[in-house]
């Protein structure tokens, strides 16, 4: 990934020319907003993966093309995000619009909502709906992403230093592979866009974008300090 703009939504093509999807989150260390690689949709295939930025080979305004054909690309780590229970006593799960339950969980174990947990076991549910532990139960994520590093998105939260929200990302700017700044949509009616420089910004999670000045000051410089 060299000197370029990227865009979250850009079409991923494969080095034969196939589209392979696009582009869903970045995937980036939040100390030193290094950039390791993103997030590809479905697209053609079935679930979202992991690409590394080694494998990006090319961008240009279509979008970005990489090393692998389709067939690789179907082979590439799969994203796993899922979520554990734990409860001190007997649990139940409410699924669907009529909040059918049925006790799937035993007391102090870790079981993995879903029809299957690998080697944990799982709470059997399979309703597109999702799950609402009933009963006291503690919960954890977990994702096969390493620790040390956060996805950002079109869905990014970016906040204030007051904590007021600025708006959502809506493109992400890049260069040797480092983030240099954000393009934000804001306004709930008078849509319009913010343009957040890495100066500006104080932190990264998988939920939103940390700012060091208000949202009013980003706004303010962003229209060139009028």
């Amino acid at each position: 990934m060299g000197q370029h703009e990227v865009n979250v939504g850009a079409r991923v093509k494969g080095r034969d020319g196939k589209k392979l999807g696009s582009i869903e989150q970045l995937i980036v260390h939040p100390q030193s907003y290094r950039v390791d690689g993103f997030i590809l949709g479905k697209g053609v295939l079935s679930e979202p993966k992991i690409v590394d930025a080694n494998l990006v080979t090319a961008t240009d305004k279509d979008g970005i093309v990489l090393s692998t054909d389709a067939d690789e690309a179907s082979k590439l780590p799969t994203l796993i995000t899922q979520q554990l229970l734990r409860g001190g006593a007997p649990l139940s799960s409410g699924y669907g619009y009529y909040s059918q339950t049925g006790v799937h969980t035993g007391a102090d174990q870790w079981y993995l909502q879903g029809p299957s947990g690998g080697q944990l076991p799982n709470t059997g549910s399979q309703s597109w709906v999702h799950q609402a532990p009933i009963g006291s139960a503690a919960t954890e994520n977990v994702s096969n992403l390493s620790r040390d590093l956060v996805v950002i998105g079109e869905k990014t939260d970016v906040i204030g230093s007051d904590g007021e929200k600025v708006g959502h990302v809506n493109e992400i700017f890049v260069e040797e592979r480092h983030i240099t700044g954000v393009l934000v949509r804001a306004g709930r009616v008078l849509r319009h866009d913010v343009r957040v420089p890495r100066s500006m910004i104080a932190g990264l999670t998988h939920q939103r974008i940390r700012l060091n000045v208000t949202a009013e000051e980003a706004e303010r410089q962003s229209k060139g300090g009028e």
